[in-house]
């Protein structure tokens, strides 16, 4: 399978657009932006995702309400 991309080794910290997370962690319209190598692993959190409006946000966001961004 070929694609018109590079793709990150297993482990890589990604930047990907969407439209909204599931509570299940799913992500709604997903497009892959590519390879951040400014931040490193400390820089990545669930409670970073948006969820759809009138979704219940899912447990782990929950535990990490303080870190939300408005």
């Amino acid at each position: 399978m070929s694609s018109n991309v590079y793709i990150p080794p297993v482990g890589a910290l990604v930047d990907v657009r969407y439209l909204y997370a599931h509570p299940e962690g799913k992500l709604h319209i997903s497009t892959y932006k590519g390879v951040r190598d400014d931040l490193d692993l400390s820089a990545c959190s669930t409670a970073q995702l948006k969820y759809k409006a009138g979704d219940p946000l899912p447990f782990f966001a929950l535990e990490n309400m303080s870190f939300l961004q408005v």
